[in-house]
């Protein structure tokens, strides 16, 4: 109805067949005759059904906008409808998001709301301002940080499509339109992060999130309509990505269409439309657990040779695989199934029980581990964030600063330690769980061993959030530690389990020398260690490039859990050091890399591996040699 004469009002109507539009009428006489002022443009599209809006300017009658897909405008009663907004456009100021389900005035303002939220205009339409970001409104599908700079956010959004933050969250920049939905960071070249539109897109950015380029698997099929994918944790460059098939790649940041193999056949999976969930091994990408939306659980550990499978569950919203364990992995259901939201497996997939426990019975539809003392199990629910602490013994409302609102993602990085949680309607929190075990050093040790070489040993009582040591160096005429080469060794993350390092410092001139440990955390935090001295007697030839290739026996042999590596290049070759098992199985690639003439010392841990023969070869230039190490659990 036009304020300023209510006689005349305009009707914005649907076909029945189409959903699209069947004409805007208008009447000058209360309604007791009604004429056909447009039937296109069809701003309905063929949604008539679902959003149609009509709305007159209060002070003329004769301009009226309309909206479904975009806003049209007519100053003219109703004829020569004009485009007033481009919901795919990247231009903000004519931007206002499709799905339009209301216009009005305020005074002069002019009002859009629609699925993608709020936006004014203050010259009926010309230009737009969105509202959005001050409203906190958004729905967050997915959302992901940067553990390098905590700052720096990523979100997917339910018709606000991929939005980013450097300020931690006080301003978002929408980056794109339509829908945005799975959201994840390379937490290694964090420029790189992975997005997606809807049905089936998987797509990757590598300037921050700038841009995006569309990566799905060619052969892919079918899926829901956000289908999930997922980065290994132990190496950013494996994504699986599920749609009624399972694919994966090994090659995330250059990867193409073409560059994906599938590892599950849509027989093999049985979804009804397709993976609704995905969780991968952060120590063997081989290893990975499948959800489906009508209830079924696949689980491989040979890189979807085979699978095993069990049915009968709710909707599989979500699967975390225990970081120090992946025999163990999280499975959580939405719906309202009572006892059927939060599930456990520790045979790798072969049996399932519910820890559910005291949860309410609500949709649950996300969960992450803490690898903390005590054990941290985070799930999102459609009733805000829930916490045990006794691994599903006992659950309790974690909710102290965040609206009672539906979780649809949870994200957590041990370094930075906080806990992201993506809202659907609300916008984005972050947690602070800093506070965890510090490392404790048992012991930290050097022995001179006779021929230029020193052994370092240190055990550790406990690790938290420990990215690795490298061995620090100075005799008693330096005044600065130096780092010695090649001396980083892997640290275990966060665990209460002791472990054991060995470090062989050799060609060591006779002098007395300090040694320290650096120890650097995932959030790239240094500490160190006070040092300790040991005295070398012996010196050892100035020359330390060996007059030919040579590869010498690992020390310590038999070992447990880690042993060095030591050959010899005379010059500079393309040098190749592979780890086999007795069936001539590749378990570990050590060395890929062009390097320099001189001796070189390689750390090999075998935590991961079963106690036997191995076999480790030397590829350098034409040369070639093979030796075996014995692994003692």
């Amino acid at each position: 109805m036009a304020p300023s004469d209510h006689n005349t009002l305009y009707a914005s109507i649907a076909a029945v067949s189409t959903a699209g539009l069947l004409g805007l009428y208008r009447t000058t006489d209360g309604g007791a005759t009604w004429t056909a002022q447009a039937t296109t443009p069809n701003y309905l599209g063929g949604q008539g059904w679902y959003d149609n809006s009509v709305c007159v300017k209060p002070t003329d009658p004769n301009t009226v906008l309309v909206g479904g897909l975009d806003v049209y405008k007519s100053t003219t009663g109703g004829t020569g409808l004009v485009q007033m907004t481009s919901w795919s456009t990247t231009s903000s100021s004519s931007m206002s998001h499709a799905d339009i389900h209301f216009l009005g005035y305020s005074g002069s303002v002019f009002y859009c709301g629609s699925d993608g939220g709020v936006y004014k205009s203050t010259n009926d339409g010309t230009s737009w301002t969105d509202l959005n970001a001050t409203m906190s409104t958004l729905q967050y599908q997915s959302a992901d940080y940067d553990p390098t700079n905590t700052n720096l956010l990523y979100g997917g959004c339910q018709d606000n499509n991929k939005q980013t933050s450097t300020d931690g969250g006080t301003t978002w920049n929408q980056r794109t339109t339509g829908d945005g939905g799975y959201t994840v960071v390379d937490p290694v070249l964090t420029a790189y992060n992975y997005g997606q539109y809807v049905n089936g897109s998987c797509q990757r950015s590598s300037n921050s999130g700038v841009s995006y380029t569309e990566i799905r698997p060619s052969g892919a099929s079918g899926g829901l309509f956000y289908n999930p994918f997922e980065m290994a944790p132990g190496d950013p460059q494996t994504l699986v990505y599920g749609v009624s098939q399972v694919w994966k790649t090994t090659t995330a940041r250059t990867a193409t269409s073409a560059s994906w193999t599938q590892i599950a056949s849509a027989a093999t999976v049985g979804a009804s439309s397709g993976v609704s969930a995905i969780g991968i091994s952060w120590t063997n990408t081989s290893k990975i657990y499948v959800g489906t939306d009508n209830g079924r659980i696949l689980a491989t550990t040979d890189n979807g040779t085979s699978w095993t499978t069990t049915t009968g569950y709710p909707y599989v919203s979500d699967l975390a695989v225990d970081p120090t364990n992946d025999n163990v992995c999280y499975a959580t259901f939405t719906g309202f199934t009572a006892g059927q939201h939060v599930y456990k497996t520790t045979n790798a997939g072969t049996s399932w029980f519910s820890i559910t426990s005291t949860l309410p019975n609500i949709p649950t539809n996300a969960i992450v581990v803490v690898p903390q003392t005590p054990r941290w199990l985070f799930v999102g629910t459609d009733l805000g964030v829930y916490q045990s602490t006794n691994d599903g013994g006992t659950w309790a409302s974690y909710n102290t600063g965040l609206p009672t609102v539906t979780i649809y993602d949870l994200k957590y990085k041990d370094g930075p330690k906080r806990l992201m949680a993506a809202t659907h309607g609300r916008g984005c929190f972050m947690n602070d769980l800093s506070s965890a075990l510090p490392i404790q050093l048992a012991s930290f040790t050097a022995q001179y061993v006779g021929g230029g070489e020193v052994h370092l040993d240190w055990r550790t009582v406990s690790e938290t959030n420990n990215y690795g040591f490298e061995v620090q160096r100075k005799s008693l005429d330096q005044i600065d530690f130096e780092t010695l080469p090649n001396s980083f060794i892997p640290g275990h993350g966060t665990t209460n389990e002791p472990h054991s390092y060995l470090f062989i410092d050799s060609m060591v001139a006779a002098n007395q020398w300090s040694y320290r440990l650096k120890q650097t955390d995932l959030d790239a935090t240094v500490h160190f260690t006070e040092p300790i001295t040991v005295t070398v007697l012996t010196s050892v030839l100035e020359n330390q490039v060996p007059s030919e290739f040579a590869l010498r026996q690992n020390y310590p042999n038999p070992f447990n859990p880690s042993t060095t590596i030591r050959y010899g290049l005379p010059k500079t070759a393309f040098v190749t050091l592979t780890v086999y098992s007795t069936l001539g199985q590749q378990v570990a690639q050590l060395v890929n890399e062009q390097q320099q003439a001189g001796y070189h010392d390689v750390m090999f841990r075998g935590d991961q591996l079963a106690s036997g023969v191995y076999f480790y070869r030397l590829d350098a230039g034409s040369f070639t040699s093979v030796k075996r190490l014995l692994l003692v659990k």
